[in-house]
């Protein structure tokens, strides 16, 4: 209880103390003044009511303006990283596209050999051994490329 009441005085107190007025007066010579205490003649002195700066959030503020930054900042660096996906994405779908003509040039003109030539002679890729393709080989082959070529050129 004791304390509860000592504290009501120290808050009545500091509240007082930064309620003080300021004073203005004018002098013999015509000058104005204007002075927190009140001079020593009392005539034609006024108190002039001043009103506390309202309490600043400048810490608050420059906190939520750091945040809306790095936000920022985040949202940029997001944006970035999906225009390099993207541009990455491009980039290999060109070179599948690049892939796929390749591919798609060296069995149209495989096929177009094997159409225009009687006998066609292949390579064991194991032993370097050569030798000729019956018609039946042939023709199998022929249709393996067809169909790859359906898948590579799109025909």
């Amino acid at each position: 209880m004791r304390t509860s009441i000592v504290l009501t005085m120290f808050m009545t107190l500091a509240l007082t103390a930064g309620a003080g007025g300021i004073y203005t007066w004018v002098d013999d010579q015509g000058v104005a003044h204007y002075a927190d205490t009140p001079p020593n003649h009392t005539s034609g002195v006024q108190t002039v009511r001043v009103q506390d700066a309202p309490s600043s959030d400048a810490g608050a503020e420059i906190k939520q303006l750091n945040a809306e930054r790095d936000a920022q900042d985040k949202n940029a660096q997001a944006d970035e990283k999906a225009s390099a996906d993207k541009q990455a994405l491009q980039a290999k779908s060109d070179q599948a596209a690049k892939d796929n003509k390749a591919r798609c040039d060296l069995l149209q003109a495989n096929l177009q050999v094997m159409n225009e030539h009687g006998q066609v002679r292949e390579s064991d890729p194991k032993t370097g051994d050569s030798h000729y393709l019956s018609e039946e080989e042939k023709q199998k082959q022929m249709a393996d490329m067809k169909k790859q070529i359906q898948a590579f050129c799109g025909h």
